[in-house]
C-alpha cells in the first residue's frame, strides 16, 4: 500500500505542475519539479522492496501520472516559444525605435556660419 501513496504523490506533484503552468506560476513549477526525482527515487525503491499487491492500479495511475507530466511539457514548451516570440517582438521594436530617432536627428540649434566664402 505504502507504494500506492509515493504513486499518489507523484500523480499529485504532476497536477500541482500543471495547475502552476496553467496559473503562469513558473516558481512554483520549479519547485514541484524538483520534487520529482526524489518521489519517483521512492516509489521506485518501495516498488522493488515489495511485490506489487495491486499492480493494475499502481500501472493506471503511472499511466495518468505520466500522461499529466508528458502534457505540463508540452505546455511548457509553447510557452517557451510563445515568450520567445514576444522578446524578438520587443527587441524588433526597440531597433526600429531605436533608427527613427537617430534618423530625425535636427541639426544643432544656434546660427551656422559660412566659412566657404
Amino acid at each position: 500500500m505504502s507504494e500506492t501513496r509515493s504513486l499518489l504523490r507523484l500523480n499529485q506533484l504532476a497536477s500541482e505542475i500543471q495547475n502552476a503552468i496553467s496559473r503562469e506560476d513558473y516558481d512554483l513549477v520549479f519547485q514541484a519539479a524538483s520534487l520529482l526525482a526524489p518521489a519517483l527515487s521512492h516509489w521506485e525503491a518501495e516498488t522493488a522492496a515489495h511485490a506489487p499487491d495491486a499492480a493494475l492500479e499502481t500501472a493506471g495511475l503511472a499511466s495518468a501520472t505520466q500522461r499529466a507530466l508528458q502534457d505540463s511539457e508540452t505546455r511548457l514548451t509553447a510557452a517557451k516559444t510563445r515568450v520567445g516570440t514576444q522578446i524578438r517582438r520587443v527587441r524588433q521594436g526597440r531597433r526600429v525605435v531605436s533608427q527613427a530617432l537617430t534618423s530625425r536627428r535636427l541639426p544643432p540649434a544656434g546660427l551656422q556660419v559660412d566659412t566657404g566664402r
